[in-house]
C-alpha cells in the first residue's frame, strides 16, 4: 500500500492514500476556488510500506 503526503505552497497540507490526495486537490481547487488565489504549488510525495516521514 503507497501513503502520500501533500503540500500546498511548500508547507504540509495533508497526508493519507491516494483517493485522500484527490480529495485535497478537489477541495482546496474546486470546492474553495483556492481561497481567491492566482495560483497555488501542489506537491505529492509517495512512500511505500507505511514509511513516512512527518505527520499524517
Amino acid at each position: 500500500m503507497n501513503n502520500y503526503q501533500c503540500y500546498l505552497n511548500g508547507v504540509f497540507y495533508g497526508g493519507g492514500d491516494a483517493e485522500f490526495m484527490v480529495e485535497l486537490f478537489t477541495d482546496y481547487v474546486l470546492l474553495k476556488n483556492m481561497y481567491g488565489k492566482k495560483d497555488c504549488d501542489f506537491r505529492i510525495v509517495r512512500f511505500a510500506n507505511d514509511k513516512i516521514n512527518g505527520q499524517l
